[in-house]
């Protein structure tokens, strides 16, 4: 007996070691230490950790219980069923993390993928997606040299001097203009269509002709669903806002246009940065299913954040401190503007302010 108890550390270190995350039924009628194989313990653990869903825990505490009491049929059976509960959860919710995915929603597929692999590990399908899906390979880093232009850095990079115009998108402001200041820069990854072979001859600048703008909105239009589907959607808004006001009418720029908007909108309100989330969301021309529910979610979030401001405003103006209660009122009005109160209450603490220093 003392010595089938000393393999037990070895034998735990060997069997699964992740956790879920919902309930599953089913318990053991051994209590801790029955039987004259001293399993009970290990399956009144196991069957703690099915009540709370830590099934991959649950099942290496069955495994020592099985390694125990070879004779105890209902072991290997409650271990199937819990090797089948993880099976089925994990794919579930890999199915929902597919699906989120498909309406380019990559924080909750992200979420889900992550969930897949907390019940079961070592599933390819889950890891791929978040390697290759979810946080794929998107730039790499071009170092500017001496005598770089946009147009000779394009043509160095992706050999098309065509696309100058994605090249100085993504050169900061300050070191635009003329040749380009020495710097480092992340360009991004372009499908092989956009990428032309070497030409033959010497390419200058006044040798090379423009390409009509019907084709450089193609490319735009090219990259800014290459941005959508990586998730870029502060980077598809630009890209695809000046396309909309040239051509209306275009349903797939329209589409591009307004998704990443409402895309974007989402992301700002789940940082809780209210005030841009709403402007976001109020560039979308388009009918969406989910954006009277999202405004509505906002504008409940943007009007608690807002009494929040006005009572520390409050607080500030009580304690005499006049200069803070006037930025927290501020604050309140830019979340709710028609908040009288705060308003009234912002005007006499300046009137109050500058009745004080003049006194001084």
């Amino acid at each position: 007996m003392i010595q089938r108890l000393h393999h037990i550390p070895i034998i735990l270190l060997s069997v699964f070691w992740a956790a879920g995350c919902a309930h599953f039924s089913e318990t053991f009628t051994e209590s801790p230490g029955s039987g004259a194989s001293g399993s009970g313990y290990y399956l009144e653990k196991a069957d703690n950790l099915i009540q709370k869903d830590e099934l991959q825990l649950a099942a290496g505490y069955l495994e020592i219980a099985r390694q125990l009491d070879t004779e105890n049929k209902k072991i290997s059976l409650k271990i199937n069923m819990v090797k089948d509960e993880i099976f089925k959860k994990a794919d579930h919710h890999f199915k929902k993390g597919s699906a989120a995915l498909e309406r380019h929603d990559r924080s909750s597929a992200c979420e889900e993928f992550l969930t897949v692999l907390r019940y079961f590990p070592e599933h390819k399908a889950a890891l791929n997606s978040l390697k290759n899906k979810i946080h794929p390979e998107t730039h790499f880093t071009y170092s500017i040299q001496k005598g770089d232009t946009p147009r000779t850095i394009a043509e160095k990079v992706y050999n098309n001097a065509d696309l100058a115009f994605l090249v100085e998108y993504f050169i900061p402001a300050e070191k635009q203009g003329g040749e380009a200041s020495l710097c480092l820069i992340h360009l991004p990854v372009l499908e092989k269509k956009w990428i032309q072979h070497p030409r033959r001859e010497t390419v200058t600048i006044t040798s090379v002709k423009s390409k009509p703008d019907d084709e450089k909105d193609d490319q735009k239009r090219a990259l800014a669903k290459q941005l959508f589907e990586k998730g870029k959607y502060e980077k598809v808004i630009p890209l695809t806002q000046e396309m909309v006001e040239k051509k209306p009418d275009d349903p797939e720029v329209m589409k591009l246009y307004n998704y990443s908007c409402y895309y974007q909108g989402k992301l700002l309100f789940k940082k809780k940065q209210f005030i841009p989330a709403m402007k976001m969301l109020n560039q979308v021309t388009m009918e969406l299913t989910e954006m009277d529910r999202l405004k509505s979610d906002l504008r409940i979030a943007m009007q608690n954040q807002s009494e929040i401001h006005y009572r520390r405003g409050v607080t500030f103006f009580v304690n005499e401190d006049l200069e803070k209660a006037i930025a927290e009122w501020e604050k309140t009005l830019a979340l709710a503007p028609e908040n009288q109160k705060a308003r009234k209450a912002m005007e006499n603490a300046r009137n109050l302010l500058q009745k004080l220093e003049g006194v001084q």
